[in-house]
C-alpha cells in the first residue's frame, strides 16, 4: 500500500511538473498577444487596402477620361489635320491665276 501511494504521489508530482512546463511553454508562446498584434495587423492591412483601392478606381476613371478625350482629339485630328497646326481650318487654296 505504501509503494502504490508513494508511486501515485510520484506521478502527481511528474504531473504538475508537466503541467508547469506546458504553461511556461504556453506563456513563452504568449499566443493572446501575438493575436493581438495580428489584428492590429490585419486591420491596418485592411485600412491600406481600401484606400488603395479607392486610388485605383480615381486613377482609373482619370485614365477613362483622359482616353475617351484623346479618342476624341483623334477623331478630330483625323477629319481635319490641319487642326494640328492651325487654330481653325486653313483657307481654301486660291486657283493660281
Amino acid at each position: 500500500m505504501d509503494k502504490a501511494v508513494t508511486e501515485a504521489l510520484g506521478v502527481l508530482s511528474d504531473a504538475r511538473n508537466l503541467i508547469g512546463q506546458t504553461k511556461k511553454e504556453i506563456d513563452a508562446l504568449k499566443l493572446r498577444e501575438k493575436s493581438d498584434r495580428t489584428d492590429v495587423i490585419l486591420t491596418d492591412i485592411a485600412k491600406k487596402t481600401t484606400t488603395i483601392t479607392n486610388n485605383l478606381q480615381d486613377t482609373a476613371e482619370n485614365l477613362r477620361i483622359a482616353s475617351e478625350n484623346m479618342q476624341r482629339l483623334s477623331d478630330s485630328l483625323n477629319r481635319d489635320p490641319s487642326q494640328l497646326i492651325f487654330s481653325k481650318p486653313a483657307p481654301p487654296r486660291k486657283p493660281m491665276e
